[in-house]
């Protein structure tokens, strides 16, 4: 059986991912939360690709518009997975995300 580390670090904001402790020591995150730094990486390697940064037009268009396109499309979309995937997780918890009501005097 394994053994549940004590998070290292809680966050208690709504929406906001527990870091906990690997096995090896170092900080993990849930992997789903990693797609994030793909968009990301692929937009700022955007000078550097050579494929991407010259003449070329791909659908008529220059190839550096359509690869920021799909790249800032695709992050949109892992957003939304993300942002599903936390809203599934807080309903099977039952946590309620809806701020109480307060009472009128």
């Amino acid at each position: 059986m394994i053994a549940h580390r004590k998070p290292l670090l809680s966050v208690p904001i709504v929406g906001v991912p527990a870091i906990c402790t690997s096995h090896h020591g170092g900080i993990a995150v849930r992997p789903i939360y990693s797609l994030v730094f793909l968009p990301a990486a692929a937009l700022l390697a955007t000078p550097v690709l050579p494929f991407v940064n010259r003449p070329a037009l791909w659908f008529g268009l220059p190839s550096v518009v359509v690869w920021v396109t799909v790249w800032c499309l695709a992050a949109v979309a892992v957003m939304l997975l993300i942002d599903r995937t936390i809203s599934a997780r807080e309903a099977a918890s039952g946590f309620d995300v809806e701020p109480a009501e307060e009472a009128s005097p």
